[in-house]
């Protein structure tokens, strides 16, 4: 898979926010339902490189992602985010640090029955020093992956660009501050 350059992930991206766009007025139109989650691109440092934390997950198909799920009533995504992350991975608030200005949306849609559902998902970005995670029945594995690794076991487009976009926020981070110095 050909990673393209930034000016052209910036260009896809555009192309997606406007698709979301055109998504959402169909679905206003067709009676659905609308979900809201949230997650957590979860990353450690190791021999300078960074790994990603990706979830088994066997319910509704057979993939890898990061964690995530639904909101509940009252609660902030990055609330939810923390939680999920706590009860899928073990990893709790304190274990992680969020990077401020990362905060992505993505969005699908799925049948229940035979009602569309929207399902939205908000994603942060966090860094973990733990290596050492315990996952939830929902799961039936996991790994820390390269950037290269973790991009090609993700299924989804939707997974994928998000990956995609932690790595380039966290590489121009590394650009600004290899400049102050």
């Amino acid at each position: 898979m050909a990673f393209g350059s930034r000016k052209d992930r910036l260009a896809n991206h555009a192309e997606a926010v406007i698709l979301n766009m055109v998504e959402a007025i169909i679905f206003h139109k067709c009676d659905g339902m609308r979900e809201l989650s949230s997650g957590i691109i979860i990353f450690r440092r190791s021999d300078g490189e960074r790994l990603y934390l990706l979830l088994h997950y066997q319910f509704k198909g057979d993939y890898w992602d990061f964690p995530r799920g639904n909101l509940r009533k009252d609660e902030t995504p990055k609330q939810a985010a923390i939680r999920e992350a706590a009860e899928e991975t073990s990893l709790s608030e304190d274990d992680l640090m969020f990077f401020k200005g990362f905060e992505e949306g993505a969005s699908w849609f799925y049948k229940l029955g035979k009602k569309p559902v929207e399902k939205r998902v908000t994603y942060f970005l966090a860094e973990t020093r733990r290596e050492e995670v315990r996952i939830s029945e929902e799961h039936v594995g996991f790994k820390w992956l390269n950037f290269k690794n973790a991009l090609r076991l993700l299924k989804y487009k939707n997974s994928k660009k998000l990956l995609l976009r932690a790595e380039d926020f966290l590489q121009e981070l590394n650009e600004r501050a290899s400049k102050k110095e």
